[in-house]
């Protein structure tokens, strides 16, 4: 049971923050002059005496680090009060009166390490993680402060160990768990900050410093499919963006790396629609939350017009995908027809039954390269 109500927490935000300690002199004999008659200075409420509001500046950072930081206090509170808590700290970020004063003392105190440090745990609740993600995007919004980058980079890095290889038919990913979630919800907020940057010299420096490490820790094939999704989206937006990222990535052979890792995710459709979408020039960003057969026809023209091609290096990476389809296919059907020929004749239902999956993987690797079947 927690320790913690609703009103606990509320006196902890008091004690933590508020807008100013007392009104300047003048000021408070201001409002003593506008409280009407029937109010003394005592009875009267803070919305009557247009008092600023509390909670908008940090007052108490040792009260912030030591107690409202240290989720070991909160863990077992519910989680409608965790995420008063971390809205509260959202709002010390985000308020556009102190918002500057607030980062600063909060930064001096390593925000960004100690929210890293909860998202490590594994007794926090999704609900909870997004919200940590949120204000943690929040922050590093704030002027993308390197060492707060490089921070966060070197954790979603952690959060990958890659399997061992034992042959390349049989693929070793690692398993869903609450680390991997973390992950997909951190590579999100980093591409949301992404799509935000204009500056082309902040953009240039983003990319070195924060897409091509992921890059180069992801683009393996022991991830989990579901970052991998993320990580090829940011890549399409990585390429679309910036014609500097995309040189280095042709001159430093990342297509044919590419075309290696990607044939072990043969039997993803979000990460074929991604190649096509840079392939016929559409946007990859904001993803689709499912990919459906529909959206790959939705990507060619019906209008009759010519199509431009971009980065047709991709589809090498297509051709490699489909094809490790068909050889793991192949080798599948060969095994089984192996046995299928010890059995009695009275079996041949299950080689039908074989050539009809070949037939309909066939079928649709061939929809996405645009052929026949």
């Amino acid at each position: 049971m927690s320790m913690f109500d609703m009103r606990s927490l509320e006196i902890f935000f008091q004690i933590a923050a508020c807008e100013a300690s007392l009104p300047e002199p003048k000021k408070l004999e201001e409002i003593q002059t506008n409280i009407p008659p029937s109010l003394t200075v005592n009875e009267a409420t803070f919305d009557e005496l247009n008092l600023p509001k509390l909670r908008d500046e940090v007052f108490s950072a040792n009260m912030v680090e030591h107690v409202l930081l240290d989720w070991t206090v909160w863990v077992a509170a519910e989680i409608p009060i965790q995420i008063a808590l971390l809205g509260f700290l959202e709002n010390l970020v985000s308020m556009h009166w102190y918002r500057n004063h607030n980062l600063t003392i909060l930064r001096r105190i390593n925000l960004v390490q100690h929210l890293l440090v909860t998202l490590q745990r594994g007794d926090v609740e999704v609900p909870v993680l997004e919200k940590l993600v949120v204000l943690l995007g929040v922050i590093l919004e704030d002027g993308f402060v390197i060492s707060e980058l490089e921070h966060v980079i070197w954790f979603v890095i952690m959060t990958f160990d890659p399997p061992e290889l034992t042959s390349w038919i049989q693929i070793m990913r690692e398993s869903m768990g609450k680390h991997i979630i973390v992950r997909n919800m951190l590579l999100d907020m980093r591409i949301d900050l992404l799509v935000t940057i204009t500056s082309e010299e902040l953009l240039e420096q983003w990319h070195k410093i924060v897409s091509s490490k992921l890059l180069t820790c992801f683009l393996d094939e022991g991830v989990h499919p579901t970052s991998m999704r993320w990580i090829m989206t940011l890549l399409g937006v990585c390429l679309t963006s910036s014609p500097t990222f995309a040189l280095k990535f042709r001159t430093s052979g990342g297509y044919q790396g590419l075309m290696r890792m990607l044939q072990s995710f043969y039997d993803s459709p979000d990460i074929y629609y991604v190649l096509f979408c840079l392939i016929f020039g559409k946007p990859v960003y904001p993803r689709l939350p499912e990919v459906r057969m529909l959206d790959f026809h939705a990507l060619m023209p019906n209008d009759g017009n010519i199509v431009e091609f971009k980065f047709l290096e991709l589809l090498d990476s297509v051709i490699a995908m489909a094809k490790s389809t068909f050889d793991r296919l192949s080798i599948q059907t060969h095994v089984d027809g192996g046995l299928v020929a010890e059995l009695v004749d009275g079996n041949t239902d299950m080689a039908g039954d074989l050539q009809g999956e070949a037939l309909m993987h066939k079928t649709y690797a061939a929809r996405l390269m645009g052929g026949e079947a």
